[in-house]
């Protein structure tokens, strides 16, 4: 299912900058979707529209999850000592 919402927002991003192409001059636009959980977890759906100056359009979408980093304090376990002498 979530592969399914993330198809339709990206879908929803590409309707955004098809708005751009219709602007005299336009030259690059991009629509993104930043949703950050509690938990530290972080969703980002993007899409970019560029106008090369050839007349020709590029258009690349991203969907990235990053997953919650460990609180600092949980991470004073992984610290080994160097004992020298």
């Amino acid at each position: 299912m979530t592969k399914h919402l993330i198809d339709q927002i990206t879908d929803l991003l590409k309707q955004a900058n098809a708005l751009a192409e219709t602007l005299d001059n336009f030259e690059l636009s991009t629509a993104e979707v930043r949703v950050s959980c509690t938990d530290g977890t972080c969703l980002v759906i993007g899409d970019i529209l560029q106008n090369y100056s050839d007349g020709t359009t590029g258009e690349s979408s991203l969907s990235q999850l990053t997953t919650a980093a460990a609180h600092a304090a949980d991470q004073l376990g992984t610290i080994k000592k160097n004992i020298w002498f």
